[in-house]
C-alpha cells in the first residue's frame, strides 16, 4: 500500500498482526458491547473490526486511537474517541497517506510551513481539523477515518458528538442528584487501576469531590498540588488542598515552580503539542508529572470536565444574567456585595464583557455574540470565528443557553485542556483518567434542568456542590466564592524576576505571528497577551531544532 502506516510518539503503542489485517493502538478501553468481551483491548478491537467493519468504533468507551491496515478490502480505517482523548493527525497527498500522534512526525524542521489560522488569533487554539501546520489535519474526535488505496480516497464519518439535544431529564432533584453520583462512581471504578495511583489535586471543588468518591473505591497513594507560597489564593490553593488530605489521610505531594523553572521547563513542556498553548497550568502539569514519575506512580486522576459541562465558569454565569442585571451591578458595585457577592471578584470581566457592546460587527441581542465576545482574546478582522460560534448555537434546541455555552465550550476551549493533559501525562509514561467525561456522566450533565447547574441564586455546578457535601468534601471548599484551578503567576514574573528575559525574547521574530488587532479590550493583571506570545516564540524554537 502507498502509505505510511501507525503511530510514533512517546507513549507506548501496541500492535498486533491477525491474517488480512495488522492492527496499531493506543489508550484504554473501559467499556465493550458484547461481542467484544474477551481478551486484550487490542484483540477485542481487531475481532469487533472483522466483524461491524469501521463501525467498531461505536462500541468502545474510553480513550483511544487506533490504525487498522485492511489488505483483505485495500484499506486503511482510523478511530478517535469520543472527545479526543488521544491525538491523531494524518496528510494526504500524491497517493500516499501517513497518519501519527505525533503531528511533526509529518514535517521537515527546517522546511516547516507554519500559518496562523484566524481561529487561533481569536480563541488561542485551532478549531476542528485545523492545525499550525501545511498539509497536515487533525482527525477530529468523535470520527473515523477511512482510506481506499486503490482509489486514493479519504471519507471522514462523525459517529459521535456531545449530546446537546438529549431529553431533559425529569424527575424529583433528589433522584438526580443520587442518579448522577452513581454515573460517577461508576465511571470512577471502571477506571480505577490495580496499580499506585494519585490525584491531581488544586483544592477545588471538582478534584476534591474526585478524591472523596475515589477514595470510596480504593483510596489513592497519594494527591499532589502546585503551590505558590506567598501569593494570593487567586494562584495557590494548597490550604484547601491540605484540608482534603488531611481527612481523607493521603499524602500530599506538592511541587513548587519558580521563575527559573518557567525559563527552563517551558520549552520543554511546550514542545509536546502541536500548537502553543494559552493555559495556565501548562508548568505545574508538567512539573506535576516530573514528580509522579520520581515517585514512580504511572496513573493519574484528574477532576476535568464540570467546569464546561456544569457550567462553573463565571462566564457561564454572566451569560445567565439579563444586559439590564449586568448595568445596574456595573453602575454600582455595591449591590454585587448583597445582590451576587460570589461575582464580586468578577467585576472587571463583567466590565469588559459589557464594552463588547460597542463593537460593531455584534449584535449584542444574540446570545452567541455575546458569549463569542467573552471567549475571544483577539481580533483577526474575520468574521468566520464569530459565525463557527453562531453556528454552535444555532445547533442546540429549545435556544437552552447552558446547553449553548457548554457545547460551544466543548469545541473551542475544552479540546486544549485535554491535549495539555494527554500530551504531558504520557510524555513520562503516565495514564490520565477523566472519571467526570465518562459518557454515561456527559449524557447526564446535558439533560440536567437548569436549575441544578446554576440556581435561582447564580450558584453553580450546583447539583456537583450537593454531591461533594453529602460525600463529606469540607464546607470550606464547597461554599467557595472563587475559582483558580492550576494557575500560574506568570504576569508577576515577567513584571519581576523574568522582565529582561521576557523583553529579550519579545523582539524574537515569531512575536509578529501573534499580532493581534485593535478591537479587543484587555483583561487587565489576568490578561494573556503577553504570556501567549512567549509561549509562541518558545514553541516555534522548540520544531525548528
Amino acid at each position: 500500500m502507498p502509505n505510511s502506516f501507525g503511530q510514533s510518539g512517546k507513549e507506548s503503542k501496541q500492535t498486533l498482526s491477525d491474517g488480512d489485517f495488522s492492527i496499531s493502538f493506543n489508550g484504554h478501553i473501559h467499556k465493550f458491547e458484547s461481542p467484544l468481551n474477551g481478551g486484550s483491548d487490542i484483540e477485542k478491537i481487531l475481532r469487533g473490526y472483522i466483524t461491524y467493519g469501521a463501525e467498531v468504533v461505536e462500541k468502545l468507551i474510553g480513550e483511544f486511537v487506533f490504525s487498522i491496515e485492511d489488505n483483505k478490502n485495500n484499506k486503511i480505517v482510523v478511530g478517535r474517541d469520543r472527545l479526543g482523548g488521544k491525538s491523531q493527525y494524518y496528510s494526504h497527498s500524491d497517493g500516499t497517506i501517513k497518519f501519527s500522534s505525533e503531528i511533526r512526525d509529518f514535517q521537515f524542521p527546517k522546511c516547516l510551513n507554519i500559518t496562523i489560522p484566524n481561529s487561533f488569533i481569536e480563541f488561542e487554539t485551532t478549531l476542528e481539523d485545523e492545525t499550525l501546520f501545511e498539509k497536515s489535519k487533525a482527525l477530529m474526535p468523535g470520527h473515523v477515518l477511512s482510506y481506499y488505496v486503490d482509489e486514493d480516497r479519504v471519507e471522514i464519518k462523525k459517529y459521535w458528538d456531545f449530546p446537546i439535544n438529549v431529553p431533559m431529564f425529569k424527575g424529583k432533584d433528589e433522584d438526580l442528584i443520587l442518579e448522577l453520583e452513581d454515573r460517577v462512581m461508576q465511571a470512577i471504578e471502571t477506571r480505577m487501576p490495580k496499580e499506585p495511583y494519585a490525584i491531581l489535586l488544586s483544592g477545588g471543588l471538582d478534584s476534591s469531590t474526585l478524591g472523596f468518591l475515589a477514595s470510596k473505591i480504593k483510596k489513592p497513594d497519594a494527591f499532589i498540588i502546585s503551590h505558590f507560597p506567598g501569593m494570593p489564593v487567586q494562584f495557590d490553593e494548597y490550604e484547601f488542598a491540605n484540608m482534603v488530605s488531611k481527612k481523607l489521610q493521603v499524602p500530599l505531594i506538592k511541587v513548587v515552580p519558580t521563575a527559573q523553572d518557567f525559563k527552563e521547563k517551558m520549552p520543554k513542556a511546550l514542545a509536546l503539542f502541536d500548537r502553543p498553548l494559552a493555559s495556565a497550568a501548562i508548568l505545574p502539569i508538567y512539573m506535576i508529572a516530573e514528580e509522579l514519575q520520581k515517585n514512580g506512580i504511572e496513573n493519574v486522576f484528574t477532576g476535568s470536565g464540570p467546569d464546561e459541562f456544569l457550567n462553573g465558569y463565571a462566564r457561564h454565569k454572566i451569560m445567565a444574567r439579563s444586559l439590564e442585571d449586568l448595568e445596574k451591578f456595573i453602575e454600582n458595585p455595591k449591590l454585587l456585595e448583597t445582590e451576587w457577592p460570589t461575582m464580586v471578584s468578577y467585576l472587571p470581566l463583567m466590565i469588559y464583557f459589557m464594552e463588547g457592546k460597542k463593537d460593531k460587527k455584534l449584535d449584542f441581542t444574540q446570545k452567541a455574540d455575546r458569549y463569542y465576545h467573552l471567549i475571544r482574546r483577539g481580533n483577526s478582522g474575520s468574521t468566520a470565528p464569530l459565525e463557527f460560534v453562531r453556528d454552535l448555537f444555532s445547533h442546540v434546541e429549545n435556544n437552552d443557553t447552558l446547553r449553548q455555552v457548554s457545547y460551544t465550550d466543548a469545541k473551542v476551549s475544552f479540546p486544549p485542556l485535554l491535549q495539555l493533559e494527554e500530551k504531558t501525562f504520557g510524555a513520562f509514561g503516565i495514564s490520565g483518567y477523566t472519571p467526570f467525561l465518562d459518557q454515561a456522566v456527559l449524557e447526564m450533565a446535558f439533560g440536567l434542568p437548569p436549575h441544578l447547574k446554576i440556581t435561582d441564586e447564580y450558584r453553580s455546578k450546583h447539583i456537583l456542590r450537593v454531591i461533594a457535601e453529602r460525600a463529606g468534601v469540607p464546607l470550606e471548599i464547597t461554599n467557595r466564592k472563587d475559582k483558580v484551578g492550576f494557575a500560574t503567576p506568570f504576569n508577576y514574573w515577567f513584571d519581576n524576576e523574568l522582565k529582561d528575559w521576557k523583553e529579550k525574547l519579545l523582539q524574537h521574530a515569531g512575536a509578529e505571528l501573534l499580532t493581534k488587532t485593535s478591537g479587543v479590550p484587555s483583561r487587565g493583571k489576568y490578561d494573556r497577551d503577553i504570556y501567549q506570545r512567549i509561549n509562541m516564540i518558545l514553541w516555534m524554537d522548540s520544531i525548528s531544532q
